[in-house]
């Protein structure tokens, strides 16, 4: 209870400070977020254990603040936690998970030049989020710590961010990890959107990790049809040998006009291997992989979790609003290595999600599906034989 009231005590002083500190002309206001989505597990790939039940909730609350028309900040604290974790109802108030998710002031027009400057800690989403993403998916999130600086030209931007991903605080800032980069929003053709980027990952000694980036994301529209399209291109080193990657997605979908709104999607992502003593697995860094690899997770770390064989995923889906407020949709994946284990096998699985989004009204949201799993060559070597199956259902609440 004495980490609560402390954190609290501190948030609500800032608060105070802040607004104190404010003209009368400023402003501020609350919003927040509070999520629950219980979980029937049972992605073992053992049929004998039985079913796992478990429930999470996330709260978030946070405080805008607008001095003048140049400057804001932002602050918003986070609990996450399972149902029933600590230890007593009565004696545990610790909340080990509480957590200052974001707190950043930003600058516009800095110095008064078509630039904005953010600095602090912050939810970062570039592209699809296929390399750097906010993980809404996740009880927690993923935030930076760093600044960003976002210059404009008309419709065009470019965002120039620098991020501290480790401090370690030993002498000549041994351990320490750093993140620069490059990400543009390019939009001067009519119903298409580009962004290119560039990531320097850097450790100290630069023998850890030491390797770039660089690709583009692009996403347009052609009368019913959306198309998406990333590439990346990874060199440089890690654990001091030399690393070169690349990752290329497409994906499409087709709606057609009509009341329900059916729709039709298929999609291929590449990520390649290692292959042999070449160090070409690609690492998906920083990305919301739960978005594009399978609703059961079972890829969430690339390359750790394809076990450095990348990653080739054959997906399709069809869907349609059942109601104004309700869409219903099946997601099939087919997930393979981009190459072979010693013993010539590739095969991941097939994945089958069943997806069913409810907007309740403007305020709350409700998601829930299930999802089944065939495990293919590769994780049958590894012993896990059986099906697996898991599912959820989730209600969020803003205000």
């Amino acid at each position: 209870m004495k980490s609560i009231s402390t954190f609290m005590r501190m948030f609500l002083i800032f608060l105070l400070a802040v607004s104190t500190l404010l003209s009368a002309q400023s402003t501020w206001k609350l919003n927040g977020q509070i999520r629950y989505r219980a979980e029937v597990d049972n992605r073992d790939f053992n049929s004998n254990t039985g079913l796992n039940n478990f429930n999470l909730l996330r709260s978030r609350l946070g405080a805008t603040f607008t001095g003048t028309d140049s400057i804001r900040g932002f602050v918003q604290i986070q609990d996450s936690r399972r149902f029933g974790e600590e230890t007593s109802t009565l004696g545990d108030g610790s909340a080990d998970n509480l957590d200052l998710h974001q707190a950043f002031v930003e600058v516009r027009r800095f110095f008064d030049l078509p630039l904005d400057l953010k600095i602090g800690r912050m939810e970062v989403a570039f592209g699809s989020e296929r390399l750097i993403g906010a993980v809404g998916w996740s009880n927690i999130g993923r935030s930076f710590d760093g600044l960003m600086l976002n210059l404009h030209a008309g419709k065009n931007r470019v965002a120039v961010f620098g991020f501290q991903e480790v401090e370690s605080r030993l002498l000549q800032n041994s351990g320490d990890r750093h993140i620069l980069g490059i990400n543009g929003y390019i939009k001067t053709i009519p119903n298409i959107d580009f962004q290119p980027i560039v990531v320097w990952q850097r450790s100290s000694p630069s023998s850890t990790i030491n390797r770039i980036t660089t690709g583009f994301y692009l996403k347009g529209t052609a009368s019913n049809l959306r198309y998406e399209v990333d590439a990346a291109l990874q060199n440089g080193s890690v654990g001091g040998n030399d690393f070169q990657a690349m990752m290329a997605a497409l994906s499409a979908i087709y709606t057609v006009d009509n009341a329900n709104k059916p729709f039709v999607g298929v999609g291929l992502d590449y990520l390649s291997g290692n292959d042999g003593e070449d160090r070409q697995a690609f690492d998906t860094m920083y990305g919301t992989n739960h978005k594009f690899y399978g609703y059961m997770d079972y890829f969430l770390n690339i390359p750790v979790n394809s076990f450095g064989l990348g990653l080739v995923d054959l997906h399709a889906q069809v869907g349609i609003k059942a109601q104004p407020n309700t869409t219903l949709k099946f997601i099939f994946h087919q997930f393979s290595g981009a190459e072979e284990t010693p013993g010539g096998d590739s095969s991941f699985g097939q994945e089958f999600d069943l997806i069913l989004q409810h907007k309740y009204n403007s305020q709350i949201g409700i998601v829930a599906g299930w999802a089944f799993f065939a495990p293919g060559d590769v994780f049958e070597g590894l012993g896990r034989n059986d099906t697996s199956n898991w599912g959820f259902v989730m209600m969020s609440v803003g205000f």
